[in-house]
């Protein structure tokens, strides 16, 4: 009948009826007439346009036109039965993606083989910033799939990120797949709806990979997806492609850099391919691995440098490290390998808008970057900013940190702060530094107030239009903030000066300074302060000096440097009084006093505590004659003038806990536990200290909590129970560990004496025959440790003297 051999020669050609329609004129109803037999005699000119849109010739041609039913292998040009096997070559030095292949696999692996099964076809997207390796991975894993996938694996790049040519249509993408299929020129369909419907109704029954590249939106490749089941497509983009994953079920796949190891095993199995670079050694390529940061395409390049001239690479690492010219480096000359001409074509790629902020974040002081950052430095709100960045995560050019948290790769920060100097006039750039900076400071005094309120708040100018202002309620929101901000923060001091911010770089210090000394960064907080003073010196303010010389002599006290902290303090003393400030003279004062007690100058220290707690009374300042009335009393323990001491530090308790300041609490605590133990009334001590942990923790503060710990410990001690003194120096020494302090060698070797009189005690005890846990009589406990004895208890300044 007509009708079947319509339908036959129909689909031996890879047509639809949608397809067949267009090629012949007739209407596709009309094809369905005449395949389903409702139509018995034709139009001769309908047959004659059928044969001609099937091409059909000689018998073929007659049998149709006569209606005879017969249809003749030889009258369609059938598909080539060669498997197309596209894939490009395999890397020779593949390495890692161990995570990444076990996904594929199991991906793959829930489609069943079985053409006939209900399963459908497997899409995987794969993402990443440029020059991840996607195309390496995707065709590592294709080589090894392949026996998966019997009627073939075909490769296509579809150009979206090309320097040169425009990316592919789905209409030409289609027309290249049919042609790999063995589909002739004059076969294929000439509209995209009946392209789309020829190239689903010839791969329907195989099982085929398809692996799309550099694919540039969901619309360029849904069409090109194929539809039997037991067939599977790996689109890769620097684009994530959310439609695809919400439209199709795509699985996502997101690539991110290689591990340490894996990127000196790259470079070392490139090197040792090339007779002529087996003799570089690892050690003088590994500035040039750091560089590159676990980015497969950058390391390529730095093993192809090598093999091309071994002689060379020591200069390229010297580059690498001095000069920081990490992208020149990375070119061989061939723009389209070129790292930089790889990420000018993804920037290109992107809106506007989100360029632009793109490059604005280049004028920043850190790879790593808030929404809240990024809004300020454009001068525009947090929903446009979110916006923009969700594009620059799209396109993989920004990865999320963590914490609500974004970030470069290093290459790209260097590649987006040199594009931001050549692009952005240097008033705007102003301006958007000017906008970061306020916004780390306003923000970071806003957050020292929830965890420290005793502190001074400065008097700051308002903030510019357009920057952010957070909202902390509780002290776990501002040390949540400090944390998460407080690396660019420190990155913005140092660039401060640099950018001519002066003023803001000594806000921005003294808005940081609480939280570095709470947590025990000392190092940082000296070189904040350096900066901080190199900066009032700069615009010869004589606060701005002030205050930096007061909070470096905190940090290099701590970090040893006595004398050059009392040099300090001495100074901000000077300078306070030149220009009258007594809040910040008695401040200095106190500072200096527990500088003084630092070299055991007793006397001396407590009349600066004097002086400051005059000041503080005059000025009706609560808060800090708390702190220096503690100090006060500490300085007259040390002295061995308990009775005095007690008094002092008592009222300290009473001010400090009306006032519900955790740290004075807990300062003026630790101290009334030093008196209470060195007078002999243990209990009395044990309670205090009870109080003093508490308070200390809830201030937030590591570093004296670790020292009150340690004072527990020497009670214990005295009291003989080891094990519990034990206990109590492990915890300072796991504090101690956390802030990377110096005092952890002195901790572990006051350990190891009290591990050792107790093993000896514990000898004793056998011996008599009342074993560990037998009672003993006073002269059984061992010697309290010299370090533990109560007036070596707290060393060096006390909190309050903060």
């Amino acid at each position: 009948m007509l009708g079947d051999s319509l339908k036959a020669l129909r689909q031996r050609a890879g047509l639809t009826q949608e397809a067949l329609a267009e090629r012949s004129g007739v209407s596709v109803r009309g094809l369905r007439k005449l395949e389903s037999g409702l139509v018995a005699g034709p139009r001769r000119a309908t047959l004659d346009a059928l044969a001609d849109a099937l091409e059909l010739t000689g018998a073929g041609r007659a049998d149709f036109l006569s209606g005879s039913g017969r249809v003749e292998e030889r009258s369609v040009a059938a598909p080539t039965d060669l498997v197309p096997r596209q894939l490009p070559p395999r890397l020779m030095s593949f390495v890692g993606r161990t995570e990444e292949v076990g996904v594929l696999d199991d991906v793959v692996a829930r489609v069943a083989t079985d053409r006939h099964s209900d399963a459908g076809t497997v899409v995987v997207t794969m993402s990443g910033l440029p020059g991840i390796g996607k195309t390496a991975l995707a065709v590592e894993w294709g080589h090894r799939a392949a026996s998966r996938f019997p009627d073939g694996q075909l490769y296509l790049n579809l150009r979206g990120f090309d320097a040169k040519n425009e990316p592919l249509s789905s209409g030409e993408a289609l027309r290249e797949l049919l042609t790999s299929l063995g589909v002739a020129e004059s076969k294929i369909c000439r509209g995209l709806g009946a392209r789309i419907g020829q190239y689903r109704t010839l791969v329907s029954a195989m099982r085929i990979l398809v692996i799309l590249d550099n694919v540039v939106d969901p619309d360029q490749v849904r069409p090109l997806l194929p539809v039997g089941a037991g067939s599977a497509a790996l689109v890769l983009s620097r684009h994530r492609l959310p439609g695809l994953v919400a439209q199709v079920g795509a699985v996502p796949v997101s690539l991110g850099v290689l591990r340490p190891a894996e990127a000196c095993q790259l470079i070392s199995s490139r090197l040792s391919s090339s007779a002529r670079a087996r003799d570089v050694q690892m050690e003088e390529l590994q500035p040039l691995v750091d560089m590159c940061s676990g980015l497969p395409l950058a390391l390529a390049l730095i093993a192809s440098r090598a093999q091309l001239d071994p002689g060379a690479i020591s200069e390229y690492a010297a580059r690498s490290v001095d000069d920081q010219t990490g992208l020149a480096v990375l070119s061989l000359g061939d723009r389209s390998t070129s790292f930089e001409s790889i990420l000018v074509r993804s920037i290109d790629s992107l809106s506007k808008e989100a360029r632009d902020c793109f490059i604005l974040i280049g004028l920043g002081a850190s790879s790593e970057f808030s929404i809240a950052e990024v809004a300020s430095l454009r001068g525009h709100g947090r929903i446009e900013a979110r916006s923009l960045i969700d594009e620059l995560m799209d396109a993989s050019l920004v990865q999320a940190a963590g914490g609500g948290r974004m970030t470069l790769h290093d290459l790209l920060w260097e590649f987006v702060v040199r594009e931001a100097q050549r692009e952005v006039p240097e008033d705007v750039a102003n301006l958007c530094r000017k906008r970061l900076l306020d916004y780390l400071i306003h923000n970071a005094v806003a957050a020292t107030a929830t965890f420290a309120p005793h502190r001074t708040r400065p008097d700051l100018s308002q903030p510019a239009v357009g920057v952010v202002l957070e909202e902390f309620r509780t002290p776990q929101e501002g040390r949540a903030w400090m944390e998460s901000t407080l690396d660019t923060a420190l990155a913005a001091v140092g660039h401060g000066v640099g950018w001519g911010l002066l003023a803001e770089v000594a806000w921005l210090a003294e808005g940081v300074s609480a939280y570095l000394d709470i947590q025990g960064r000392w190092t940082d907080l000296l070189t904040t302060e350096e900066a901080a003073l190199r900066a009032g010196e700069m615009l010869d303010d004589a606060q701005i000096q002030a205050l930096a010389c007061r909070r470096m002599a905190i940090a290099q006290a701590r970090v040893g440097e006595v004398a050059s902290a009392e040099d300090s303090a001495r100074r901000a003393i000077r300078l306070y009084s030149r220009f009258g400030d007594i809040s910040g003279e008695a401040h200095a004062h106190r500072l200096l006093g527990g500088l003084l007690e630092e070299s055991c100058a007793h006397e001396s220290a407590l009349e600066h505590r004097r002086e400051a707690l005059s000041r503080f009374e005059i000025l009706g300042d609560e808060a800090a004659t708390a702190m220096a009335l503690n100090a006060v009393g500490w300085s007259h323990a040390l002295l061995g003038e308990f009775d005095v001491a007690l008094d002092y530090c008592l009222r300290s308790t009473d001010t400090a806990t009306r006032l519900g300041h955790s740290r004075s609490i807990a300062a003026a605590w630790d101290s009334v536990g030093f008196i209470a133990r060195s007078i002999g009334d243990r209990a009395r001590a044990e309670n205090a200290y009870d109080h003093a942990l508490a308070s200390w923790r809830a201030s937030g503060e590591r570093y004296y909590l670790a020292r009150t710990y340690e004072s527990v410990a020497g009670l214990r001690a005295e009291t003989g129970d080891q094990r519990g003194a034990i206990d109590a120096l492990e915890t300072a020494l796991d504090l101690y560990d956390e802030l990377g302090s110096p005092e952890i060698d002195r901790i572990q070797g006051l350990l190891a004496e009290l591990a050792d009189s107790t093993a000896r005690e514990d000898e004793a005890g056998r011996v008599c025959g009342t074993g560990v846990s037998g009672r003993r009589d006073i002269g059984s406990i061992p010697a309290v440790p010299q370090t533990l004895a109560p007036k070596a208890s707290i060393k060096g300044s006390r909190p309050g003297d903060r």
